[in-house]
């Protein structure tokens, strides 16, 4: 079918396409070797095709950037894995930080989960933040990350301010109670 022909990556060339398979040509030209590749989109694929041919990839959006990270880690490719890692970084907000955070748990990128935490346990009282820890109960793995990562942060603030104003009886240094006598 000469549509379906069309709608092919070519690898010698790299052609734009909508389809996602690779389709190569032995050296005589006159029988194909079609691979199919599974749940990658076009636009992915060329950035793998780039990434490979370059070792390096240009310009990245998040809605590329997350899909080529996970298929960086299905490839094993761990070079690209941590450059997609570097630009979805520039991406993270408030609103979105959620989703990166689960992908990158899912997808074992663990310097952008550190990021997503640091951002999530700065923002705990910013309303997406608090509706994002609600959708969070089917990843109780997550949770528990932001409560330990949060309790060390507390822990540490409060021995902090423990060292810099030592207390004086269960009411602080200022209390005229210093507890029961007796």
């Amino acid at each position: 079918d000469n549509h379906h022909d069309q709608n092919k990556i070519r690898s010698h060339t790299q052609s734009k396409s909508t389809h996602n398979t690779l389709t190569t040509h032995t050296p005589t030209r006159r029988n194909k070797m079609i691979i199919p590749i599974e749940d990658i989109s076009p636009r992915v694929f060329e950035k793998v095709l780039e990434f490979l041919y370059t070792d390096t990839i240009q310009t990245v959006s998040l809605d590329i950037g997350i899909p080529l990270l996970i298929i960086s880690e299905r490839f094993m490719l761990d070079r690209l894995k941590a450059l997609c890692e570097d630009r979805i970084r520039t991406y993270i907000t408030k609103h979105n930080v959620m989703d990166i955070f689960i992908a990158s748990h899912t997808h074992r990128a663990f310097g952008l989960k550190d990021i997503a935490l640091d951002l999530i346990l700065q923002n705990l009282q910013h309303p997406t933040i608090q509706q994002g820890l609600l959708e969070l109960k089917s990843e109780p793995d997550l949770l528990i990350d932001i409560i330990r990562q949060s309790s060390v942060i507390q822990s540490k603030l409060s021995s902090s301010n423990d060292t810099t104003h030592p207390r004086r009886g269960p009411f602080g240094s200022g209390s005229e109670w210093n507890g029961t006598r007796r």
